[in-house]
């Protein structure tokens, strides 16, 4: 379930969970949240890397049977928002990956996972979309350029963007707890500076627009 453990300044975050395992064992959740004291001043939450990848149910099915296990891959968007339900109670806080351009991903692909996103969005996380990479027993695709960018992806981009901008102020706070001057310059100044910048960009994507054209 657990990829790793690191300590930082006696803080802890798991480098790696599972959304089906998370799902499959829910009271470890609840044991573990309770052991490391999560919700506290100290400790308000805990964080660690975790693959959503995708919306679509036709791509789970295909190419993630496994990640889905013990549940059915169809079953795969429900699956995610109710882990994000579960983490929510327990004060977790997701770091998500996305695939863009998986092998024969078609547009309505695409907007199933953006659908997803937009499901999660009043869920404290961050997602980050990452592009194709063949590797392992798909090595003989194609790597996915951003040449390759249907509207749909350049508006998926833009959906993340703005579901990380809505959290990134709390989770810096949070992180910077500690230090509340670095807080505030992060929070206050280089944040927000970057949403502002960003904005029309960011528009421009929801449209399904290059914005670099």
């Amino acid at each position: 379930m657990f990829a790793g453990v690191s300590r930082l300044e006696k803080d802890v975050s798991f480098s790696h969970f599972a959304f089906a395992s998370a799902m499959a064992k829910p009271n470890l959740i609840r044991d573990l949240s309770e052991l490391l004291n999560l919700g506290s001043k100290q400790k308000p939450w805990v964080s660690g890397q975790v693959g959503i990848e995708t919306g679509s149910r036709r791509i789970a099915e295909k190419y993630m049977r496994g990640k889905a296990a013990p549940f059915r891959p169809q079953e795969w968007p429900e699956l995610v928002l109710e882990a994000h339900k579960l983490l929510r109670e327990n004060h977790w806080v997701p770091c998500s990956t996305l695939i863009m351009g998986f092998p024969d991903e078609t547009a309505s692909d695409v907007v199933e996972t953006i659908e997803l996103v937009e499901s999660l969005r009043e869920y404290k996380s961050l997602i980050v979309p990452l592009f194709f990479v063949p590797i392992g027993t798909m090595q003989g695709e194609r790597f996915f350029r951003a040449k390759d960018m249907l509207p749909e992806h350049w508006m998926l981009l833009a959906a993340c963007m703005k579901h990380d901008f809505r959290w990134v102020t709390e989770l810096a706070r949070d992180h910077f707890r500690k230090n509340p001057l670095q807080g505030f310059l992060i929070k206050g100044f280089i944040i927000r500076l970057m949403e502002r910048k960003l904005k029309p960009y960011i528009q421009l994507m929801e449209q399904g627009e290059n914005p670099s054209e």
